[in-house]
């Protein structure tokens, strides 16, 4: 903060204190109040920080694995707990779950503070995986130029059948 204690002040310069200390991402909430005291302006500024991240947890992801997905969301340990981070991390989840092949996908996330750490978080990524779809049987009608088996394998798509459980 530009702002000093017996210094010459102005609005100007509170206001800009105040967008640099938002500027910085480590900032949640930003109260700030003046009081008229004998002789000047005496500033008040309350500032709430975002709270760094401790922990880092997926939840219902069975088709990725949990070490998969820390690299994806590009959130760390020790980051501060941006929304917008986390959020743009919960669409990369989704995007490498598009990538598999897996489209019926939710993800959420939590923040939640973690017990005897004050301002330290804990981000739980809820993944909802939908049932992934069987495919039992494929059937072609009316094929001319291309044989059946040929569609198949440019479909990329293969037929379960009951021995593959073994």
């Amino acid at each position: 903060m530009a702002t000093r204690e017996c210094g010459v002040v102005s609005y100007d310069m509170f206001y800009r204190d105040i967008r640099n200390l938002a500027a910085t991402g480590l900032v949640e909430k930003i109260d700030f109040t003046t009081e008229d005291v004998a002789g000047g302006v005496k500033g008040i500024v309350m500032v709430t920080g975002r709270g760094s991240i401790g922990a880092i947890v997926f939840v219902g992801n069975s088709a990725i694995d949990s070490n998969d997905l820390r690299t994806v969301v590009e959130v760390k340990v020790g980051q501060p707990a941006d929304e917008a981070r986390l959020a743009a991390g919960a669409n990369k989840i989704l995007d490498r779950y598009a990538k598999k092949g897996l489209s019926e996908i939710e993800v959420t996330f939590e923040k939640q503070e973690m017990p005897g750490k004050e301002g330290v978080v804990e981000i739980t990524y809820t993944i909802d995986e939908a049932p992934h779809p069987i495919i039992h049987d494929i059937r072609f009608e009316g094929l001319a130029a291309l044989k059946p088996p040929d569609v198949l394998a440019m479909m990329n798509l293969k037929i379960r059948h009951f021995f593959h459980l073994w």
